[in-house]
């Protein structure tokens, strides 16, 4: 197997990652391993990629791509022309596509989803952003997703991220065995069955943000897996909460807190938090569910999407 010759910048960063790596034991990384750190040009990139995506994207990647591209198919590199390229942040160094019982360091990576063609044949590669690391997606599809399953996690995201199903992309299925009724996502206070329950995990993307759903053999189950930062977390609602908590609790700094658990969600006129007889608007609207600690004591917020309207849900000691 060829691997591509690094910077030395992507050399030193990827050392310090197998350093990461070596902690959680043997780890699974594809050729050359080099992960691009997060950057604010992502929403540029998104801006600047137009109807040609080979010309928007840096040389170096395409070179890469078609040649690890003809390597397996034993094709000419330039036969392989690049109909699609969409930027994307992966949510960890699989770039979403994990093999079974693979760990991944959990870490950002900025790069693109790119589908490449030879007139007859398409096949869909991740990326960081230069290319040192990429993965084809179709090696991690089999099984093959069943469709009700596909389209109840689509028809969720594209509720919550407001776009028409046929924009919502799989990039990652696997199936699961999950050892608890509430697919291992147990909230504080749910009693959830103790059972396995055979299911799917599912990755979708759509607007430069990916996100994980667990989902049961039906579909007819399906829970978002909270993500552990605010990456995706508007600034506005993170300020509305911090003002929020900081008034209920005048000792606790900025600096105190952590958000550890981030949830789109879908809410009802009351945020899914209604008193007792109290009306609420029926009609689902998006908003979020986040939870920040310290070291003493957690806090579950319910927010709408832009932050407008903040409710406190509950706290939890540590």
């Amino acid at each position: 197997m060829k691997y591509a010759r690094l910077s030395s910048r992507a050399g030193s960063l990827a050392a310090w990652l197998c350093l990461g790596m070596m902690s959680l034991g043997p780890v699974s990384v594809a050729p050359s391993g080099a992960i691009a750190a997060p950057s604010a040009d992502l929403p540029r990139a998104i801006a600047q990629l137009g109807p040609s995506p080979d010309s928007r994207l840096p040389r170096p990647l395409v070179n890469r791509v078609r040649r690890a591209l003809a390597e397996r198919t034993g094709a000419a590199p330039g036969q392989f022309r690049i109909v699609d390229a969409q930027p994307q942040r992966w949510n960890d160094a699989c770039l979403g596509l994990a093999q079974p019982e693979e760990i991944c360091l959990q870490v950002l990576v900025d790069g693109w989803v790119i589908t490449l063609s030879d007139g007859e044949q398409q096949w869909i590669y991740h990326t960081n952003r230069e290319g040192q690391l990429l993965r084809l997606a179709e090696a991690n599809t089999a099984p093959k997703l069943p469709g009700a399953i596909a389209e109840a996690v689509q028809q969720q995201f594209a509720n919550w991220v407001m776009v028409p199903v046929d924009q919502i992309r799989v990039v990652e299925a696997q199936p699961r065995e999950w050892q608890n009724s509430c697919l291992e996502l147990q909230r504080p206070t749910e009693r959830c069955a103790g059972r396995t329950v055979n299911g799917w995990r599912v990755t979708v993307a759509a607007r430069g943000q990916t996100w994980s759903y667990r989902t049961d053999e039906t579909g007819e189950t399906v829970r978002i897996e909270p993500q552990t930062d605010a990456q995706n977390l508007p600034k506005n609602v993170t300020r509305a909460i911090l003002s929020d908590l900081t008034q209920r609790q005048p000792t606790l700094t900025e600096t105190d807190l952590k958000v550890v658990a981030v949830e789109p969600q879908s809410w009802d006129g009351c945020l899914g938090l209604a008193k007792e007889d109290e009306p609420c608007n029926a009609v689902l609207f998006a908003g979020w569910r986040v939870t920040l600690e310290d070291a003493r004591q957690q806090w579950t917020y319910h927010t709408t999407r832009d932050g407008s309207i903040v409710k406190l849900a509950g706290t939890t000691p540590q």
